[in-house]
């Protein structure tokens, strides 16, 4: 234990010092955030933030939800130190850096030790996980988030207890309040992992899911209350859905080139109501889904390539031009996109391999099943395909840590 806390401590500082250096080396001249999409919302109010305003728009200067709000919270960190967007950027190497550990946890759990190591190794330079700790964006948090719900997914499949349940859920509630589709781990992950369990009685096995379910709800529902006061339309985690799927359901998004992608060209023209996001948020979900119900020959082919999306499977080129508005270079979005692509062997064979230790395959479904699902209902970028980038990454780990015993079985009988 204490050998194996040391190397993953090693990583960990690797993945720092590695974070922070990319950040200098390619970011380190950026003064503020032009271009850069969601990040200009994440750094200015998070500034606005320190400054006492919480959660105010830069632009209207009404109360704003506009994205879930513990990226905002956690950049609160250095903000007494700076509020700078060089020292945001700084913040999130760290938390990324942190994920990597998380990464190693959860292979631990997985598989034991080695397969801890070596998946935090990989972690380290996986392009899908680096590329965020440059960026102010939710991704860099939602990584250690997701790798620790995963892994209270692993245990409880194993040894379902109140306590481990009450601690995912936990997990889960803060990976929410990060990436609002997080929350689908609730029903896709915990859910099934316990009530398919023989093991329990039926009612120990609902006071198990009940735990995971109230203390997930407990810990969003001191945002959800606040918003409450802060809004007209009731707003359960963010305003975001509303222009997300506007911004999904038009002409751009079904008939042109990019077919099951997202447009601002779809909510150019936004509902005039002030500053309230909430009513705005409300008048957009019911366009966008006026347009779906409307085309609903079409709905099929777009969930399609929705799905197709994050995976490169639908114009890959055009995602990594998209991605550029948010900080992505073309060349590290390609090479996040071709080590996925190289992986999925290795992950394959990783899952043969655990199969064979009659370890439940479930949690890696529930990651892939989580993005087909919110990528099917909204849409679907490169990034949003983190927790099978995660999954992916264990099961690589797993695959070598057995290609190794092989080879050492096969060395040690020949000799």
């Amino acid at each position: 234990m204490a050998r194996f806390r040391r190397w993953l401590g090693a990583i960990v500082a690797t993945s720092v010092v590695l974070g922070v250096a990319l950040t200098l080396w390619t970011k380190g001249d950026d003064a503020v955030l032009i271009d850069e999409g969601d990040s200009f919302w994440y750094s200015t109010v998070a500034a606005s933030t320190s400054d006492g305003n919480w959660f105010v728009d830069s632009f209207g200067g009404g109360p704003t939800a506009a994205h879930p709000p513990l990226t905002v919270l956690a950049l609160q960190v250095t903000s007494p130190i700076s509020t700078s967007v060089l020292t945001q950027r700084l913040t999130m190497a760290v938390i990324g850096a942190l994920g990597v550990g998380a990464v190693g946890l959860l292979g631990r759990e997985v598989a034991g030790e080695r397969v801890g190591l070596i998946a935090a190794g990989l972690a380290v330079v996986v392009p899908s996980f680096w590329i965020n700790q440059s960026l102010v964006m939710s991704e860099a948090l939602a990584l250690p988030l997701y790798a620790l719900a995963l892994l209270g997914g692993v245990r409880l499949a194993r040894t379902p207890s109140v306590g481990a349940a009450a601690a995912t859920g936990a997990v889960i509630g803060l990976a929410a309040l990060t990436r609002a589709e997080a929350a689908l781990l609730l029903p896709l992950l915990v859910a099934p992992v316990v009530l398919l369990r023989r093991s329990s009685g039926f009612a120990d096995r609902l006071r198990i899911l009940a735990a995971a379910g109230l203390v997930a709800a407990l810990v969003v529902a001191p945002w959800s209350l606040w918003n409450s006061s802060r809004f007209e339309d009731p707003v359960l985690i963010s305003t975001n859905d509303g222009v997300t799927i506007a911004g999904a359901n038009c002409p751009t998004t079904y008939y042109t080139d990019l077919i099951g992608s997202w447009s601002f060209d779809c909510v150019e023209d936004q509902p005039d109501s002030g500053v309230d996001e909430s009513v705005t948020s409300s008048q957009l979900r019911e366009t966008g889904l006026r347009y779906a119900s409307q085309n609903l020959d079409r709905v099929p082919l777009v969930v399609v390539a929705r799905v197709a999306r994050p995976f490169g499977l639908w114009a890959p080129g055009q995602m990594v031009e998209e991605a550029v508005g948010e900080g992505r270079p073309p060349p590290a979005s390609w090479a996040a996109l071709v080590a996925f692509w190289l992986s999925i062997p290795a992950a394959a064979w990783g899952v043969v391999q655990l199969r064979r230790r009659g370890a439940t395959l479930w949690p890696y479904a529930a990651a892939l099943t989580t993005v087909v699902i919110s990528a099917g209902l909204f849409n679907g970028y490169h990034r949003h395909r983190l927790p099978v980038d995660i999954v992916v990454t264990v099961l690589v780990a797993v695959a070598a840590v057995a290609a190794l015993d092989r080879r050492r079985g096969t060395t040690d009988g020949s000799g």
